[in-house]
C-alpha cells in the first residue's frame, strides 16, 4: 500500500474507488460530491481513515489518501481543519 503523496494521484477521478474506516468499521464511499466532502473532513479532523483504490489495466492499487488538501480541492472543498497526518 501507497500514500497518495507519493504518486501522482488522480484525486477526483471517477474510475478511483474510495472507501473509508469508521469506528472500525470499513465502508464503500459514493462518489457523491457531498458524500466525498463530507468523509474527507472527518478524515481531516482525524475521526476517519480514507483509501482509495485507483484501477489499472493489468492491477489496481490501493492508497491511503494522506494529502487531503489536495483530495478537497479538486472536490472545490476547503477543509475546516488542518488535516491530521497529511503530507506537508
Amino acid at each position: 500500500m501507497r500514500r497518495t503523496s507519493e504518486a501522482p494521484f488522480p484525486h477526483g477521478w471517477k474510475r478511483v474507488a474510495y472507501f473509508v474506516i469508521e469506528d472500525g468499521k470499513p465502508r464503500q464511499v459514493d462518489h457523491y460530491k457531498a458524500v466525498l466532502r463530507d468523509v474527507t473532513i472527518a478524515a481531516a479532523r482525524g475521526d476517519a481513515v480514507l483509501y482509495a483504490v485507483w484501477p489499472g489495466q493489468y492491477r489496481s492499487d490501493l492508497f491511503e489518501v494522506d494529502d487531503l488538501p489536495k483530495l478537497g480541492e479538486a472536490l472545490g472543498v476547503s477543509l475546516p481543519y488542518p488535516a491530521e497526518g497529511t503530507a506537508q
